[in-house]
């Protein structure tokens, strides 16, 4: 029983360490950013987004709008999508 006991100790104390040292991935969160032209491969959007002008999704591109995204459209701009 002690043996099972201090095993899982030193796991705990093992994987403490590591959630410590693993870098937080990247965050593709973009607070309040602008955004006008063309996409031509894969972008993601998340956050808050302005456009400051029309946003072209080229065939063959991909634009990802994750849930929870706002984007603000002022009016006469557009986002237009080639292709299907």
């Amino acid at each position: 029983m002690r043996t099972a006991k201090s095993l899982s100790l030193v796991m705990l104390m093992i994987l403490s360490t590591l959630v410590v040292l693993i870098p937080a991935a990247p965050s593709a969160m973009a607070q309040n950013e602008t955004s006008a032209g063309e996409i031509t491969g894969t972008e993601t959007w998340t956050g808050t987004h302005s456009l400051s002008g029309d946003v072209k999704v080229a065939g063959g591109a991909t634009l990802i709008i994750n849930a929870g995204t706002t984007i603000q459209i002022p009016n006469g701009t557009f986002i237009e999508v080639e292709g299907a």
